[in-house]
């Protein structure tokens, strides 16, 4: 009896020791399978003849909001510029009302630290690494400074009443007292005039074929490549006109709209518009060589801002609930791509611009103001 046990338990034992080994030898056989089948593994690179070239390259990676932040102020503020992740440059409004500070906004601790009272409203601009601005003095003559922001040392450069200052290629400002554009040279100290305001009418009237008296230039814009941009009231229209920093050779009227707001001049010499043409309101790029526009987006867009690298565009839509929208889109070759909404209901909105990687949203009203900040991440 007690054999029988013992032959009944080892029966089990090599039961079970069989069902084990088919289990492995059927795993080294599926092994031995594959690697018959797949012996010579490879990698095949597919002729350019094989796929359409023509398609647009849609960027690898899509906007994340990493992270938000909105700082309400109980003071207004009329522009600003971003120097770093958590500093901004503000023009905000004096205690007198009489003049603009100029001050800085640590974002982090809410901590602002003035730099200059008396400042000229949308006036300060920056020149390698150094705040260019202008201010009142006593007698209403005007006085432009070099602010090092490192040091914290200030410069007298110029006393002129020259107010209007805009960076002009690597070594140069332009500057506008009312009747003279002048060319403002900071490292050397130095100045030149560029024409009067009755010249600049008369060299855009020309390729406009208009009468002088009815262009009114407004905006203006230097580039690294010794060409101004100038955007200018053509009678009922608008239009941008450019021509030669130096030198008398005559300009070129780029185009010519129903009305245009805003623009920028993108590295390859074509411009994003924002206005209207043809009836149909809305931000363009126009084509520099073919001398089109290309509708990006249609709307009542209040204004844009486009980053560094001039890959990343941003701009607020006005919908039809009377609400707002910040949008976030890649600018292509053709058109925008990945657009994108980050936030809505952006109270007085004023401007919004970038720092590398961080959108900065201002919205301001005459006694406070709210900044918002929105850090994005590739996937």
């Amino acid at each position: 009896m007690e054999r029988r046990n013992f032959w009944a338990a080892f029966r089990n034992k090599l039961i079970l020791a069989g069902i084990l080994m088919a289990g492995v030898g059927g795993i080294y056989g599926l092994e031995h399978l594959f690697n018959l089948i797949y012996i010579h593994p490879r990698t095949i690179e597919l002729s350019g003849s094989q796929f359409d070239n023509s398609l647009p390259l849609k960027p690898g990676n899509a906007f994340s909001t990493e992270s938000a932040t909105k700082l309400p102020n109980n003071f207004a503020v009329y522009n600003f510029e971003a120097l770093d992740h958590n500093t901004l440059v503000l023009n905000r409004t004096d205690a007198s009302y009489t003049g603009m500070k100029l001050s800085l906004l640590h974002l982090d601790d809410n901590r602002v630290k003035d730099l200059d009272s008396s400042v000229l409203y949308d006036t300060f601009s920056f020149w390698n690494g150094t705040l260019i601005y202008s201010r009142y003095r006593s007698n209403q003559t005007q006085e432009t400074y070099a602010y090092d922001l490192a040091s914290g040392q200030k410069k007298l450069l110029f006393s002129d009443k020259s107010f209007y200052l805009r960076q002009a290629g690597n070594e140069a400002l332009i500057g506008f007292d009312g009747t003279t554009y002048r060319l403002y040279h900071p490292k050397t100290e130095k100045k030149e005039m560029l024409y009067t305001y009755k010249q600049l009418q008369e060299r855009i009237a020309k390729p406009a074929g208009i009468n002088a008296r009815d262009v009114f230039p407004f905006d203006l814009s230097g580039t690294n490549d010794q060409q101004t941009y100038i955007l200018a009231q053509l009678g009922e229209h608008s239009g941008i006109y450019r021509h030669p920093l130096k030198g008398e050779a005559d300009g070129t009227l780029m185009l010519k709209a129903d009305e245009i707001h805003d623009f920028r001049v993108l590295k390859n010499g074509d411009l994003l518009v924002l206005g209207t043409v043809a009836h149909v309101q809305g931000l363009y790029r126009f084509h520099s060589e073919s001398g089109t526009y290309e509708l990006l987006k249609q709307g009542a867009i209040w204004g844009f801002g486009i980053d560094e690298e001039q890959f990343r565009l941003a701009y607020l839509l006005g919908t039809d609930k009377r609400t707002n929208e910040v949008h976030v889109a890649y600018l292509q070759e053709t058109g925008l791509d990945s657009d994108t909404v980050v936030y809505r209901n952006i109270d007085q909105f004023l401007k919004l611009s970038w720092k590398g990687d961080d959108l900065f949203v201002l919205g301001s009203s005459v006694d406070n103001s709210e900044i918002y900040r929105f850090t994005f991440r590739p996937w």
